[in-house]
């Protein structure tokens, strides 16, 4: 709300309900931040399961450990087009 930003829910960054689930839901969490990152500036909420994954996913890493966020806690992603150049704690 303080970004001006509008609030959407979208399914593509809910929590898998199985473990085993979790490597399709974090593909697809994985093309709609393509989607959105073509457009204006997004912040996106999600849940202990699938923002770790993800995050490892979009930087390419295999570990998801480095990326465990704790409650209230997020992440700046830094772009160059499709490129990941970074991201920080905040």
């Amino acid at each position: 709300d303080k970004l001006g930003l509008p609030i959407v829910t979208d399914g593509a960054f809910t929590e898998a309900d199985e473990t085993d689930e979790v490597p399709a839901k974090v593909a697809v969490a994985r093309d709609r931040v393509a989607e959105l990152r073509a457009g204006p500036v997004a912040a996106i909420c999600s849940q202990g399961k699938m923002i770790p994954p993800l995050l490892a996913a979009l930087a390419g890493a295999d570990d998801p450990v480095p990326y465990k966020t704790p409650k209230g806690g997020g992440w700046l992603l830094t772009w160059a087009g499709d490129r990941l150049l970074g991201l920080s704690r905040l």
